[in-house]
């Protein structure tokens, strides 16, 4: 859930460190699924970010795309959030954490000071 005060401008610079690090850089497909879901829930399309479009748009699949029969949203998605947590076991966030709970695909952007952010990341500080 988004905080409502947390500025599309610190999301974008996170977004930008996150995919600048070296946890995604040799992962452009990861980055890719990244931004997309980020760019849609910041111009109030969430509603579009659902595993048909995400297989069509980003994985190239034909318009008649079951996820049901074809898993690659699923198992990318496991991808990212694994890369995520890769991610932030390595490097703190910065103003925020991005993070995308399971059973979804629309990202979260979490204060990194928040009880919430030192749970999911395991920090204590």
């Amino acid at each position: 859930m988004p905080h409502k005060d947390i500025v599309p401008q610190t999301i974008l610079q996170e977004l930008n460190t996150i995919c600048s690090s070296p946890v995604f850089t040799a992962a452009p497909r990861m980055q890719q699924l990244l931004r997309f879901l980020v760019d849609k829930t910041l111009n109030g399309q969430k509603n579009q970010i659902k595993a048909y479009t995400i297989g069509v748009e980003i994985f190239a699949r034909d318009a008649d795309f079951n996820s049901q029969s074809d898993p690659v949203v699923r198992v990318e998605m496991r991808r990212l959030r694994s890369k995520l947590q890769s991610y932030y076991a390595t490097y703190s966030a910065g103003d925020i954490m991005v993070d995308i709970p399971k059973g979804g695909y629309i990202p979260e952007f979490i204060p990194a000071d928040s009880p919430e952010c030192l749970a999911l990341t395991g920090r204590t500080t």
